[in-house]
């Protein structure tokens, strides 16, 4: 589903992430390739298999993922793909009302666990909402984007 989420390559003149394929920014990309001992090459010619493993690697084992329940796995994977793994994991925290230090640790693992996972979901919701509104209110130019992030989290709702 998340691939399917991001689609392919995109190059919109106010990402700041610059361009994109298969959510995948050419930063990320780059430093991925090297990581690997791997030679540069342009984002529009990542695969989806590249991808899948980028994703594991960058988003789902940084933003521990398997340690959290499935009513919200899913969409806190994504919120670390499109936010980064730090700003997802701080939403994660204050939805779940913990210290937000960007580091899913033993705190945040027993406050996930401690509630229904339900209410952990539509909270994380809540937060994302919030967070991209911010993201407008901040910086116009990037109304751009707003419908599509809606989109996008009304996927999880």
């Amino acid at each position: 589903p998340l691939l399917k989420r991001e689609g392919g390559y995109v190059s919109h003149k106010n990402d700041r992430g610059g361009s994109t394929n298969h959510g995948v920014t050419q930063a990320n990309y780059t430093r991925w390739l090297t990581k690997h001992g791997k030679q540069w090459a342009d984002v529009r010619e990542l695969t989806k298999r590249d991808a899948t493993l980028i994703y594991r690697e960058n988003y789902w084992i940084p933003s521990k993922c398997d340690a959290l329940p499935d009513a919200v796995r899913d969409i806190h994977f994504d919120g670390a793909v499109n936010h980064g793994v730090s700003r997802a994991n701080k939403l994660l925290q204050a939805a779940v009302g913990v210290s937000q230090d960007g580091v899913i640790g033993s705190k945040t693992l027993a406050a996930v666990a401690g509630m229904d996972g339900r209410l952990v979901r539509a909270r994380l919701l809540n937060e994302r909402y919030r967070f991209y509104t911010a993201i407008v209110n901040r910086d116009r130019s990037q109304f751009d984007f707003l419908v599509g992030w809606l989109n996008r989290l009304a996927e999880f709702s």
